[in-house]
């Protein structure tokens, strides 16, 4: 199995929006997507109105 590294990072202070900032580092494949993707499913179950999302993917290595 590969690696990958998913962190949320909250960005709304001192805004009015409910922004997130999603980090993915490493390798992101069919092998560890469906486990790892899950905080990011909870993140927009969660709040399903407002929120903005960045998807920062600079340290993401590989994505098939």
């Amino acid at each position: 199995m590969t690696d990958v590294l998913i962190t949320i990072e909250d960005a709304s202070a001192g805004t009015n929006k409910n922004l997130k900032i999603i980090h993915i580092g490493g390798q992101l494949d069919e092998s560890n997507v469906d486990e790892k993707i899950q905080e990011v499913y909870k993140l927009l179950e969660a709040n399903p109105q407002n929120l903005f999302l960045i998807f920062d993917l600079e340290n993401l290595e590989y994505m098939n």
